[in-house]
């Protein structure tokens, strides 16, 4: 309200600001966040972030259910075990390579790659990274690793047996 020189109100001052395309906008960053944030948590991966001193600022993705690392909170062991690891890489992260490793925890194996987060001035303020569950690969690598030893065991083991055949494969002796 505006007063008069007599103390009465003979006026009001408004402002009239039209939001509606700044709700629509907000709408529709709304919608996309959520599509991504639902693609992200169906997928069979596990995304993250790290700052700079290598604390997981972001973890999300439906590999978290198999690792039994959902909703943990950041100071429980497996979290901090897990952050000790991307630690172990932080230096040539910060030197701006990409890094890939299998990262194993809690019986299982993740094939894991973290590259740089650049800010708006390209410098690097943390880390992105993937992770994918190779568990059952590298079961199954191991099963044919011990399976070849078991078979070159067998071969190259000394032959206490001595056969004679006939010339049709028939046993002589």
């Amino acid at each position: 309200p505006i007063a008069s020189a007599g103390g009465e109100i003979d006026s009001v001052l408004g402002i009239h600001i039209d939001i509606t395309q700044r709700r629509a906008t907000e709408q529709a960053l709304y919608e996309t966040e959520r599509r991504l944030l639902t693609v992200i948590r169906n997928s069979p991966i596990i995304l993250f972030m790290v700052d700079l001193q290598g604390k997981i600022i972001f973890l999300e993705g439906k590999g978290l259910d198999a690792s039994r690392m959902r909703n943990l909170p950041s100071n429980t062991p497996a979290i901090v075990a897990i952050e000790e690891k991307i630690r172990s890489h932080l230096a040539d992260v910060l030197a701006g390579q990409t890094v890939q490793w299998i990262l194993e925890h809690n019986l299982s194996y993740y094939d894991t790659t973290m590259q740089p987060l650049f800010n708006e001035k390209r410098n690097i303020s943390g880390m992105i990274g993937v992770a994918t569950d190779i568990t059952q690969r590298v079961e199954t690598e191991k099963k044919l690793r011990i399976s070849e030893e078991n078979a070159r065991a067998l071969l190259n083991a000394p032959s206490d047996i001595a056969l004679l055949l006939t010339a049709g494969g028939d046993i002589l002796a």
